[in-house]
């Protein structure tokens, strides 16, 4: 999962599954924005993906399309913020 301003840089980068193991460049930008690291924690681990991208969704007021996977890299963009 990506987090990305509008000048295209990358704040935040992750697997759902490693959330600890962030590469982008401002990792507690989303953290701050969303709380997903407690959405992720409270499930199982199987859920990890799920928690994590209902959670961004709704704080970011934002839907991604289900059919999303890793080869379109969506990356959504938060008015107002960055």
């Amino acid at each position: 999962m990506d987090l990305v301003c509008g000048n295209s840089e990358i704040l935040s980068s992750f697997d759902p599954l490693f959330p600890q193991h962030d590469y982008g460049k401002r990792p507690a930008t989303l953290e701050e924005l969303t709380g997903f690291r407690e959405a992720i924690d409270s499930g199982d681990r199987s859920g990890a993906y799920e928690n994590a991208v209902r959670k961004i969704q709704q704080e970011l007021q934002c839907a991604m399309p289900q059919e999303a996977d890793a080869a379109k890299l969506l990356a959504v963009r938060v008015a107002g913020v960055y």
